[in-house]
């Protein structure tokens, strides 16, 4: 069982407080520790500057690491800017085979900064401008075009915080169609120089994503380690292995944390490089730590036999996604881990990003994966959280289940228009609501779609009966990205594999256009979006309270066995909504494949009461309403 540790809304207690970690049997639990320290990623992302990024930062990342591809590509015969918008680019030469999963990657980040469009299996030229890039081999003010050296090094002071990624693609982007043609090494510019090994050294222990993960990582080791200590009267050492260890940026802030517990504990520290562990055990990274040990270990093969079934944790930051299969490596450190209480806890980054590709995507080992992943980052709460995960996989079962998945019901079933002919899904998102239940009187208008079937969706942040009780549960609040993945995974229960229609009612429609681009930056294929009597975001995210009042006094919502009417504008559901609509800050769709959206609007209002006549709202409200 695996699961994000930055789970939404999960009450966070300290590392004291032993009633929440108390399992049936009078044990503690590595879940119950789990679920106490689950919160939002996002706090760690504002304390280490990450909030911020994908609307700020990436963007001109992805303006330098195009125009380094571009200046690359140049060199390699493909002078994309000489090319008219429309024009078929040349064939790059020279470059070696290896590289072959490489330049695809290129081709995708330069089609995303809009510089070409790919037609079947040839590149045209795409509709963004030089300007719009700003790259040239030299500078030239009078053109007012400047080359990708000084494009880094306005993004460096522009947001320093992420100076160790610009400066690893400002350290290999200069020299790109060298490596593609090998003419050089990039390993050697990465790891044989000093400033590839500083530039790596504190990206690991300081990029803000990383960091961001590692705080939440932190915070459930020390919880985690009195788990053992309440529950044993002996005095068995809380047992760590961390698997790809490198330069020792998560072990050199986990090892202290540990230490200062007071309890007994070994940690060991683990790396497939035999350099890297020789040069930890005599650096000054920890100094003399009695209770750390060294050991080479690849996770590729089964563990040594002293080291299986040995471990409370196994700890991994940014690593297991460079393996072959990461079934096989996940089968290996299963085996490391003790067989009633093991826990492992991964942090990995799961979304494309431009920077990334350029530097480590000239990385035999970056693209050596055979288990079926398109991209060693799979996978596509914020577009940071979703971009890095704390990954908690439990051996024993747990204490209780996670109440995280969507469910839908099948509100038609498909009339063939011939045995040959294959239908299609439409998956309809609910309303402040919750429930599927609103799209019920669409039903009948739908059953006579040939070769349609129509899905309706349920939040699982509703109590059982939606209908009936319209009441949160309050132990979990997701923010509108987070509920969308999860209306996303059911989603693909139903329809693994695109193409994908879907659509939502009022705030529906909200869930449905984040949904579409979590699809995308996911590469799925997304065919249309209907969006019915969805606000537009442009005006206000959320109803002025004095139009809330006055519906509240004319709608209401039958409760199921009662004649009475339950509101739902007082439902726990529709006050999550609207806080969702207040805080979510949609984000353009990436890429040039954007699906069609279909807006339905109703032409009259909902309250059809004349008596009473609506409220005055002020000049901000009423483009609103």
């Amino acid at each position: 069982m695996s699961r994000e540790l930055s789970t939404p809304g999960a009450p966070i207690t300290t590392p004291g407080d032993e009633k929440g970690l108390m399992t049936s049997s009078g044990s503690r639990s590595l879940h119950a520790a789990f679920l106490q320290v689950g919160g939002d990623l996002d706090v760690h992302a504002n304390d280490t500057k990450l909030t911020g990024y994908w609307d700020l930062v990436y963007p001109q990342q992805l303006k330098v690491v195009a125009a380094f591809s571009v200046e690359g590509f140049e060199r390699l015969g493909c002078p994309v800017w000489s090319y008219v918008e429309g024009e078929k680019l040349p064939t790059l030469i020279a470059t070696l085979p290896i590289y072959q999963r490489e330049l695809a990657r290129l081709w995708d980040i330069l089609e995303e900064a809009g510089a070409v469009v790919k037609k079947g299996n040839t590149f045209m030229r795409g509709p963004a401008s030089s300007g719009n890039i700003k790259s040239g081999s030299n500078s030239n003010s009078a053109s007012g075009i400047r080359s990708a050296k000084e494009l880094s090094e306005e993004l460096m002071a522009a947001f320093p915080q992420f100076a160790s990624a610009h400066g690893l693609a400002d350290l290999l982007g200069p020299y790109l169609a060298e490596y593609l043609t090998g003419q050089a090494d990039p390993i050697a510019m990465l790891f044989g120089s000093d400033a590839g090994r500083t530039l790596l050294e504190d990206f690991y222990a300081n990029g803000p994503d990383l960091r961001a993960a590692t705080q939440r990582l932190y915070e459930f080791i020390a919880v985690a380690i009195r788990i053992p200590a309440a529950a044993s009267s002996d005095e068995e050492p809380f047992r760590v292995l961390e698997v790809g260890a490198g330069t020792g940026g998560t072990t050199r802030h986990l090892v202290p944390l540990l230490q200062a517990t007071g309890l007994p504990f070994t940690y060991t520290f683990t790396d497939v490089s035999a350099s890297l562990v020789a040069r930890a055990k005599s650096s000054s990274l920890l100094g003399n730590v009695p209770e750390v040990d060294y050991r080479k270990l690849d996770i590729e093969e089964p563990p040594p036999a002293d080291l299986v079934v040995r471990y409370h944790v196994v700890v991994s930051s940014n690593c297991v996604h460079a393996t072959r299969n990461l079934g096989s490596s996940l089968l290996h450190i299963r085996q490391l881990l003790r067989p009633r209480d093991g826990c492992l806890a991964l942090i990995e980054l799961t979304q494309k990003l431009a920077w990334y590709d350029l530097v480590w995507g000239l990385l035999d080992g970056w693209w050596l994966f055979d288990d079926g992943r398109t991209c060693a980052l799979q996978k596509g709460a914020s577009r940071e959280s979703r971009g890095v995960y704390v990954i908690c996989g439990l051996v024993a079962e747990l204490d209780q289940p996670c109440p995280v998945r969507a469910t839908s019901m099948l509100l038609t079933t498909p009339v063939p228009a011939s045995p040959l002919e294959r239908g299609c899904n439409i998956f309809l998102v609910p309303d402040g609501s919750g429930s599927g239940n609103v799209f019920n009187p669409l039903a009948p208008l739908l059953s006579t779609v040939d070769n349609v079937s129509i899905f309706a969706l349920n939040s699982p942040f509703v109590r059982n009966d939606v209908a009936a009780d319209l009441e949160l549960d309050l132990n979990y609040s997701p923010i509108v990205e987070q509920q969308a993945a999860i209306y996303v995974a059911e989603l693909k229960h139903r329809q693994p594999e695109g193409r994908y229609l879907f659509g939502g009612h009022s705030v529906g429609g909200i869930m449905a256009y984040e949904m579409s681009r979590q699809l995308l930056e996911q590469g799925d294929a997304v065919e249309k979006i209907f969006l019915i009597d969805t606000a537009c975001l442009t005006y206000g995210n959320s109803l002025p309270r004095v139009l809330v009042d006055y519906l509240e006094h004319h709608s209401s919502v039958p409760k199921k066995g009662n004649k009475n009417s339950g509101s739902l504008f007082k439902s726990h559901y529709f006050t999550l909504a609207g806080r969702q609509s207040a805080v979510y800050k949609p984000t353009r769709l990436l890429g040039l494949s954007i699906p069609r959206y279909v807006l339905f609007s109703a032409r009259h209002g909902v309250q059809k009461q004349t008596q009473t006549p609506q409220p005055e709202y002020s000049l901000s409200e009423k483009p609103i309403v």
